[in-house]
């Protein structure tokens, strides 16, 4: 009945919204644009106020957490790397180093390197004082290799194996 015609139709809005904006995204991502340039010039105190809220967030232990966590996440696409962590999965981490114990200047580290392949989890990081995680840094350096594709012996192998039949 009605429900199922309600349901039906907010699907299709869907549908019609997806394709509308994926056809007109620059004209909207303009419109947008030009929308908060004249809000902000029409409305500047709330640009000051929400500024004010952004750093006094910024100051608070989730608020660090958050900054960590976009960090690591802009890295790990910078590297291509698969996984995505947010400040609530930073917070369960342990508050002390996991090589000496020590609570000083903390800092997040991937366990396994992405330059070994290590994925962007939480599984994957854990919280080192600042001489531990140069230390391990500096140790993972000297003995670098990157992830790269596997190979193409195999292919000349395969190459030759044809040649020669």
């Amino acid at each position: 009945g009605a429900a199922y015609r309600l349901e039906l139709r907010m699907s299709y809005d869907r549908v019609y919204r997806t394709r509308y904006y994926e056809q007109n995204r620059d004209r909207i991502a303009q419109y947008n644009k030009r929308w908060r340039q004249q809000r902000r010039l029409s409305h500047p105190g709330e640009a000051v106020a929400q500024n004010e809220r952004v750093k006094v967030y910024q100051q608070t232990v989730k608020g660090q957490a958050a900054l960590t966590a976009g960090r690591l996440n802009t890295m790990a696409r910078k590297r291509n790397q698969v996984g995505v962590v947010d400040a609530d999965q930073i917070l369960t981490l342990a508050d002390r180093c996991a090589e000496c114990g020590g609570g000083d200047s903390l800092e997040v580290d991937h366990t396994v390197p992405a330059m070994r392949g290590g994925l962007n989890t939480i599984k994957n990081l854990q919280r080192l004082c600042g001489a531990c995680h140069q230390a391990k840094t500096n140790q993972e350096r000297a003995v670098r290799v990157d992830v790269v594709s596997p190979p193409p012996f195999r292919q000349l192998d395969l190459f030759a194996m044809g040649k020669a039949a």
